[in-house]
């Protein structure tokens, strides 16, 4: 995790979310980017909640 905080900083830009793969891949999200599974979830809570 140190290597990939290092390589995201070092590429530019502030790493905010950390994906670990069972294979071991790593993907780093730049901080305050959301994914399609992450607005998923929110849409589906949301509307459980009656708030979408």
């Amino acid at each position: 995790m140190t290597r990939a905080i290092k390589g995201a900083l070092a590429a530019g830009f502030e790493p905010g979310e950390f994906r670990i793969a069972p294979d071991g891949t790593i993907q780093v999200l730049r901080a305050g980017t959301v994914s399609a599974a992450d607005n998923r979830i929110d849409q589906m809570i949301g509307a459980r909640h009656g708030k979408a």
